[in-house]
Order: structure tokens, then sequence, then C-alpha cells
């Protein structure tokens, strides 16, 4: 008798599962029709794509940090973010950065680094 690997999956796709049959590809997700992620109401759920939960989500008014911060047009300091002045942090999935504020933290670091180091020396 061989052995299966066995793997714990949540309660709403398996209700999901129960409702709507098997996963139709292996990047579906179960999707709630009435908003809140624990509900495992069969009658809630439903199979569906990413992208079709990200355009639920929005259509809902659902979005959080993402649209607001889109609409952000400066820093927290002032600066614009344009094309020159923005940066993307790519292990931050892609978050805007001030290139003018990252710049002053490099430049500070930089100085205490040295003060340390003299102080360093000096001893």
């Amino acid at each position: 008798m061989g052995y299966t690997a066995r793997k714990n999956i949540g309660a709403h796709i398996w209700m999901c599962m129960v409702a709507n049959g098997p996963k139709p590809s292996g990047d579906a997700q179960a999707l709630h029709s009435c908003d809140m992620p624990p509900c495992v109401n069969p009658e809630h759920l439903r199979w569906g794509t990413h992208a079709e939960n990200m355009a639920d989500r929005q259509e809902r008014g659902r979005c959080r940090a993402g649209i607001r911060n889109a609409e952000k047009t400066h820093c927290p300091y002032g600066h614009p973010y344009n094309e020159v002045n923005t940066g993307r942090n790519a292990s931050k999935g892609r978050a805007r950065t001030c290139r003018a504020c990252r710049a002053a933290q490099q430049r500070e670091r930089r100085r205490r680094k040295a003060l340390e180091r003299a102080a360093a020396k000096g001893s």
C-alpha cells in the first residue's frame, strides 16, 4: 500500500469543492460573494481566478492600501512621486519609494558609519 501525501486546506476551499466540485485549475481560488472571508456557506462560494477576485474587491470597495497609496502624489516629506523621483522596491511587492528620501537616509547612514569608524580609530 502506497503513501499518500495530505495537505491541509481551508474550510472555505473544502466547502467550495463540496458545492461546486473540484478546482477547475491549479490556480483557481474560492471566491466569496458575501465578502466575509471566514464564511463557509456553500451558497456564497464559487471558483474563480485571482484576477476575478481582485476585480470583485475593487468593484465592492474593499480595496485597502493599494488604491489609496496609488492616489498619493507626494511622499510623507513632500517630495513628488514622479518619473525622476520614484523608485520601486521589488522586495516589498514593487512598492513606490521616494528617491530623495532614500538618498538622504543613505547619506545619514554613511555619516554615522564614518563617525563610528573615527571613534573606533581614536580609542
